[in-house]
């Protein structure tokens, strides 16, 4: 166990270097600068992380892996269309889309090509600014495709869900999805989908970063199974009670006004 554990720690602190290279990219840089709130120019693009292993949680080496050299600006727009990235392990596709004001929405699709089970684990996260922000809203749902016959658990890893919101390093676990995802025979495709999360009180500062973890274990390629995933995080702002009373009051008179009319007619 212990052995075990030393290896998990060896695999994120690898990991972490990995994803700091990510963040420095020379795409990233160019097109990340904008004004803040306070007239100061900061990055807003967003930064993707990948960890991989193996059954025995041994570090896979990622070559090349570099989504953000597709890293594409609309104003506050920030995106990642069709990365494909290969090797001998796993295949994936992968989508980002992110806004500081603030969202990120992901897309994958990963194919574990090895006889063994692979763990994955992603980390897309994102500027924001315009707060203090007092909710978040989080969904997530998958889906596959094979062409095998066998059943398969696809399962978090290195979390208790598969989507996992955090906000300035720290998780908001009312805002997690997903403890599983069930692949019975047959069908030969299939869908697992959840209940959104909206508007969970979650109080932010006026700046910082936020995002999402995506962390899962693909079984060995017996069914040669598709594994695809698609979530969204945002914050946002949850009416003051006295805000809510004004507007009911508000939409109160006017409906008065509008009586009042039709009798006069």
């Amino acid at each position: 166990m212990k052995n075990r554990l030393w290896l998990v720690a060896a695999a994120l602190a690898m990991a972490t270097s990995q994803i700091a290279g990510a963040q420095v990219s020379g795409a990233q840089v160019e097109l990340g600068c904008m004004q803040g709130e306070g007239g100061e120019w900061m990055n807003c693009a967003p930064t993707v992380g990948l960890m991989v292993t193996d059954e025995n949680d041994r570090l896979i080496d990622l070559p090349g892996f570099d989504p953000l050299s597709m890293l594409v600006q609309d104003g506050k727009n920030f995106s990642v269309n069709g990365y494909n990235y290969q090797t001998g392990a796993f295949s994936l596709f992968l989508s980002l889309t992110s806004n500081p004001d603030p969202f990120v929405t992901y897309g994958l699709a990963v194919t574990n090509n090895t006889n063994a089970a692979l763990n994955f684990l992603f980390t897309f996260s994102s500027p924001y600014i315009g707060g203090a922000y007092s909710a978040i809203s989080s969904s997530h749902s998958s889906s596959f495709t094979r062409s095998g016959t066998t059943n398969s658990l696809i399962n978090p890893y290195m979390g208790s869900h598969i989507h996992r919101p955090f906000v300035d390093g720290f998780d908001v676990n009312g805002a997690f999805i997903a403890t599983s995802c069930v692949v019975n025979t047959p069908p030969a495709s299939g869908s697992c989908t959840y209940p959104d999360i909206m508007g969970l009180p979650y109080v932010t500062a006026a700046t910082g970063v936020f995002g999402v973890r995506v962390g899962f274990t693909l079984p060995a390629n017996a069914s040669r199974l598709v594994y695809t995933a698609n979530g969204v995080v945002e914050l946002g702002v949850v009416p003051e009670p006295s805000a809510v009373l004004l507007f009911a009051a508000g939409l109160f008179v006017m409906s008065l006004v509008v009586i009042q009319r039709r009798r006069a007619v």
